[in-house]
């Protein structure tokens, strides 16, 4: 603001334009003063209506995360829906096939019978079959075996006399062998007397050689 101020009559400047001026000047303070508070409000404004519309986007990102996850679930179990419907339409397929395949079974169902009676009477048959060979086959094994226990125990009275035998023979030969042994015993007992009657020999033959070369 700019303002030219009058000189007084006396010195210094006019009274009335430095109160003017001074009053402009508040006023102007003033005015710019709120004009400066209503911006502040307006930026205070802003500043709540950013952070309102940061949590609406935060709230909404969330929502909309949530609403996917539900999307994939629902999609999920559509797929499954299907899957069981293909199941269902599968088994009622299934249902079918066994329906005729029952209507067959209780049209063979008496068929069956008769074969599993005609089953029986050829195993009850084939039974006694078995078991008339079967017991033929005991009373051959206890002919065999009893055939095999009498040779067995022939034989087993052969070895035993033969054993008597070699036992006999064993024993006689082991007492002739002591003896030879008892007689080796003395025999070699005697053999340091003889070296020494050998040895006299030999110092006597020796003496009469070496005599008969002196002369």
């Amino acid at each position: 603001m700019e303002m030219t101020f009058r000189n007084a009559a006396f010195g210094g400047f006019n009274r009335q334009d430095v109160m003017d001026y001074i009053a402009n000047a508040a006023r102007e303070s003033g005015e710019k003063i709120a004009s400066l508070e209503r911006e502040r409000d307006a930026l205070q404004g802003k500043a709540a209506r950013k952070e309102q519309l940061e949590e609406e986007l935060r709230l909404a990102t969330e929502t909309s995360a949530s609403l996917e996850a539900s999307l994939a679930a629902v999609s999920a179990e559509r797929d499954a829906l299907k899957t069981q419907t293909q199941q269902l339409k599968n088994q009622a397929e299934a249902l079918k096939e066994l329906e005729a395949q029952a209507q067959e079974y209780g049209s063979l169902k008496q068929h069956i019978a008769e074969i599993e009676l005609d089953a029986h009477k050829r195993a009850d048959q084939i039974l006694q079959e078995a078991q008339a060979q079967a017991d033929a086959i005991v009373r051959e094994a206890e002919e065999r075996a009893l055939a095999v226990r009498q040779t067995t125990e022939a034989e087993l009275s052969a070895l035993s006399e033969r054993y008597q035998e070699l036992l006999h023979a064993f024993e006689t030969a082991s007492s002739h062998v002591t003896g030879e042994l008892r007689r080796m015993d003395v025999a070699v007992g005697q053999l340091p007397l003889a070296f020494n009657r050998m040895s006299g020999i030999l110092r006597e033959l020796r003496q009469e050689a070496a005599g008969k070369e002196t002369d």
